[in-house]
This record gives structure tokens, sequence and C-alpha cells, in this order.
């Protein structure tokens, strides 16, 4: 069974045994940023390397690109544009930790999660 939230809130699992106990889980709050993850496909346009990454974050794509790295709350920590195919990212101010990398080639925008370690 999966479940994928459209809107923030506070989300709680209830589970119905055959006997008829219930159980209910502690509520979880998810917040919903609004980005849309790329599909499989759409990823063979561009690539970014190193995963997980320290210092620096390499993004190559096959035109031109526009780039926000963003926290886990939608706000964007750096950003960028490549007049060529490739950029590197100076990564060494943001803390450890997990954000998500938005890009946007030929008109089409891509969200991929990258872990600083």
């Amino acid at each position: 069974l999966n479940f994928v939230p459209t809107q923030s809130g506070l989300y709680t699992l209830r589970v119905t045994s055959p006997q008829g106990c219930i159980g209910i889980s502690n509520a979880i709050n998810f917040i919903v940023t609004g980005l849309e993850t790329s599909s499989a496909n759409s990823l063979t346009d561009w690539s970014v390397f190193p995963i997980p990454f320290q210092n620096e974050l390499r993004i190559t794509a096959q035109s031109p690109f526009s780039y926000l790295i963003m926290d886990l709350r939608g706000v964007v920590q750096l950003s960028g544009f490549s007049e060529n195919t490739e950029a590197t990212c100076l990564t060494e101010n943001l803390a450890i930790g997990m954000y998500m990398l938005k890009i946007t080639v030929n008109g089409q925008s891509y969200v991929r999660k990258v872990v600083k370690e």
C-alpha cells in the first residue's frame, strides 16, 4: 500500500484487525513544497555528481540551464545559470544534510534529491 500526500497536514495510519481491533499510529506532519519529482526518462537529459557531495556539486546537461539548490523547506540556498552545458556549484557553506536540486533545461524543470556529507 502506497500513499503520497497531496496537501500539507497531519497524517496517521489506521489499521483494523479481522477481530475488529483498531490501531492508530502517531501523527506525522507532512509539508508539501510544491516540487515535482522528475521521471526516470527525463534524467537522461542531465546529470549531477558526486552524490553524496561535500564541497562542490557538478551539473551537466545537453543545453544551457539554470539551477536552484533548496533545503527541504523549499528555501533557496544556492542558484545559478550555466551558459554552456556544465556548472560547478561551490557548496562549502551548506550544512550537512539533504537538499533538493531543481534544474531547468529547455523550459522544462526537473527536481532531484541530493545529500551533502
